[in-house]
């Protein structure tokens, strides 16, 4: 990585018990959570730039 470069590596984690975790696997996660993660990234890049 360069001196104007940062690394950045964004998840979550967490447990689900029966049935709600049978249910996880047939949902859209990207339409679920997908445009909490691009705000988030859109303001972590302001920060950043700062």
């Amino acid at each position: 990585m360069g001196a104007n470069e940062t690394e950045v590596s964004w998840g979550f984690s967490g447990k689900n018990k029966f049935p709600v975790s049978i249910m996880i696997l047939f949902m859209n996660m990207d339409k679920t959570v997908g445009k909490d993660f691009e705000e988030g990234l859109v303001s972590l890049k302001d920060i950043l730039e700062k």
